[in-house]
């Protein structure tokens, strides 16, 4: 059955939920059946399904309890509603709904506001963390994957407590740090701050704007500190005789990689997407990414490489070479030769 919960009751149910970050209609809560699972949105992420809730009812009293669950945050409350004691059940008028609307409004612009400052007091901390750090000249992860010297890339070391970790800043849109990868020696990586949107890019500005512009830059873009800095090693060492600018940029994440694009691309440069083929997986996520990217994006020009067997770039130029890594780029896509003529 469905309910025609009290107005009331209604109103102070989404107020519940509201308090647990989760984003649930009135309408919603009236059309639900009972014993049955809803997914909804979150403040934080109103499109995912990281809230949940449930309607449970006892005929025999008229009792109905509302069982809200957020998933980012582990949370779990009960709301209790009392129909055969409650007001009588009618419909929302329009003013209800404006003003239900109005506080759901109020409490999404006030939680966006709070998130927003714990976000920019959480960078200014991992800046300055940062900022204490001394200059990478070498690390064993960037030697593993046959990356060399690290001088020119402006990365930072963690020796502290012998945890020798290297680390790669990465900015917003607006040029603005907000934390900090840290890869260990074996490969493992963390975060120190929020991520989303955020980027590393290679040069980080226009080392020469009279000899570089839209007609011969592009982005390099991947997932991994040493996919993307593997193809612009080869790049750059191959066509040293041409010129022509790639920017390394690097998402750190798959998930990461349209809010990257979308961050970007105000500049109007094509971007050569450095794609991982997973085609020994059940879902192949590197090239459904890849073309869920293209349709995300059509303003955009995003000229995708993929590998096989699994590989990245950086797995690929070590097993094969770079010549054979621009072979294989080449004739995949025009981006080099277009840029380069």
């Amino acid at each position: 059955m469905m309910f025609n919960i009290p107005t009331d009751k209604l109103n102070g149910a989404v107020d519940a939920s509201l308090a647990m970050g989760l984003l649930i209609t009135p309408e919603q809560l009236n059309n639900a059946v009972a014993d049955k699972f809803y997914h909804c949105g979150t403040i934080t992420h109103p499109r995912s399904k990281n809230g949940r809730f449930i309607i449970k009812h006892d005929p025999a009293t008229d009792f109905i309890t509302v069982v809200f669950w957020n998933h980012e945050t582990s949370q779990q409350e009960k709301y209790h509603i009392n129909l055969a004691t409650d007001q009588p059940r009618k419909p929302l008028s329009q003013a209800e709904r404006q003003a239900l609307q109005a506080r759901i409004d109020a409490k999404i612009a006030a939680d966006r506001k709070k998130q927003e400052q714990d976000r920019n007091h959480k960078a200014s901390y991992y800046v300055a963390e940062y900022q204490k750090l001394p200059h990478a000249q070498e690390h064993h992860y960037f030697t593993r994957k046959g990356l060399g010297n690290l001088d020119c890339f402006n990365l930072r070391v963690d020796n502290r407590f012998n945890r020798n970790l290297l680390c790669v800043p990465f900015m917003n849109s607006g040029g603005a740090m907000q934390g900090y990868q840290t890869i260990a020696a074996d490969g493992t990586k963390r975060f120190n701050g929020s991520v989303g949107g955020c980027f590393w890019q290679y040069p980080a500005v226009n080392p020469c704007p009279d000899a570089f512009g839209a007609s011969n830059s592009f982005y390099l873009i991947g997932e991994g500190l040493a996919t993307v800095l593997s193809a612009w090693n080869a790049i750059i060492n191959h066509y040293d005789a041409q010129v022509f600018l790639p920017y390394a940029l690097v998402a750190f994440n798959c998930g990461n990689l349209d809010k990257v694009i979308k961050a970007t691309a105000a500049k109007k440069l094509p971007y050569l997407l450095l794609v991982d083929n997973d085609s020994s997986k059940p879902r192949n996520a590197g090239i459904e990414t890849a073309k869920q990217l293209i349709m995300d994006n059509p303003d955009a020009v995003i000229h995708p490489v993929t590998f096989t067997n699994g590989q990245d770039a950086n797995d690929y130029i070590l097993a094969h070479g770079v010549l054979a890594f621009i072979e294989l780029i080449t004739s995949q896509t025009p981006i080099i030769q277009l840029i380069g003529n």
